[in-house]
């Protein structure tokens, strides 16, 4: 599926969405079903993954609701924004930093990964842009 029309499926195809998200085009960038062995390894409560152009998405979440699905292609689009604005390897490496740093601190790996800055930062974006609750 296209990332421009689960947004365009969930009522979150307008102008502030795509200003946004500038340079990231939605239309140029395809969502694709995880596989199993990537779903084991994204551990519990996380449903997609951006890696670069690509954006792998749970199966349920991918054939499901329809706005859950843009708010997450959403989110997903404003991490490929992120990793044009910062570069993949300050992303990549500020990503890992924040999650070894809670973790450091005690946290369980749900709330160390909430505790990401370029996490909390996309389901900012996400709650501002989608009009929804962050996920």
């Amino acid at each position: 599926m296209n990332a421009a029309r689960a947004l365009a499926a969930a009522g979150l195809d307008r102008d502030e969405v795509r200003l946004a998200l500038h340079p990231i085009h939605p239309e140029s960038v395809n969502l694709y079903p995880a596989s199993p062995l990537l779903k084991r390894l994204w551990g519990g409560g996380i449903t997609g993954l951006s890696l670069w152009r690509w954006v792998f998405v749970d199966p349920d979440v991918l054939q499901g609701d329809p706005g859950q699905l843009g708010r997450l292609a959403l989110h997903e689009l404003f991490h490929l924004r992120q990793i044009v604005v910062r570069g993949l390897l300050r992303f990549l490496l500020g990503y890992a930093v924040d999650y070894l740093r809670g973790r450091l601190r005690g946290l369980g790996h749900r709330q160390a990964y909430r505790e990401i800055r370029v996490e909390q930062e996309a389901r900012e974006a996400t709650s501002r842009l989608g009009g929804l609750t962050p996920i």
